[in-house]
């Protein structure tokens, strides 16, 4: 990200979200995915999905893996989205 100057990737693809967390669900049948999105910065990963279908298990293998996941409601990924773009215009404002 770094290299190409990028300072947050969204994801919305909900199997590559899957992926990136190694989770998977059943919100969509015959499929082992689940409504989210996902926000990786250069320091922090956020998920942003409904905290109910998170179980503890899941909870604790993001301990377990050394991951600091930042859980998130599922609506406010817009609100994420518009504070950074606000943060990314502020900061290259006074440069």
């Amino acid at each position: 990200m770094a290299e190409k100057k990028a300072e947050v990737l969204i994801v919305t693809a909900l199997d590559e979200i899957a992926w990136l967390f190694n989770l998977r669900g059943s919100d969509i049948e015959y499929n082992p995915v689940f409504f989210a999105y996902a926000a990786v910065t250069l320091s922090d990963v956020h998920l942003f999905i409904d905290e109910s279908k998170l179980s503890p298990a899941v909870k604790g293998h993001f301990k377990e893996e050394g991951l600091n996941v930042t859980i998130h409601p599922y609506d406010q990924i817009n609100k994420f989205i518009s504070d950074q773009v606000s943060l990314f215009l502020i900061f290259y404002s006074f440069q």
